[in-house]
């Protein structure tokens, strides 16, 4: 049947949820991040996360699953930038570092015998 878990559009609907609930959370955090930060964020560095955030949660308003992907991972992108700026490394590293720590903890998760 058309709307099985299976299908084409089950799994369709199941990864546009997937996306939504991942761009709800880049924007959770995200705020939360900056409050925590506060002066330690520069200006011009708050000014382009808001703006970020603001064009994801437009997105999310909107029933387009690929705007709220862009939107997510253009603020994921303003966030490495920034995270490099502040630690002073390249958004690449700022990347692979995040990359490296979620394998990590998915592996001592499964170790553990949680399923990652």
């Amino acid at each position: 049947y058309r709307d099985g878990p299976l299908s084409v559009f089950g799994r369709e609907k199941r990864e546009g949820i997937e996306v939504r609930n991942t761009a709800d959370q880049a924007v959770y955090t995200t705020e939360k991040q900056m409050a925590e930060l506060g002066d330690k964020l520069g200006e011009d560095a708050r000014k382009r996360l808001e703006e970020s955030v603001g064009k994801v949660k437009e997105a999310l308003a909107g029933t387009s699953t690929s705007a709220v992907k862009e939107a997510a991972e253009a603020l994921q992108k303003v966030w490495h930038e920034e995270a490099g700026k502040m630690l002073g490394i390249a958004a690449g590293t700022s990347k692979a570092q995040l990359h490296r720590a979620r394998r990590l903890l998915a592996q001592q998760l499964e170790e553990q015998g949680f399923e990652a």
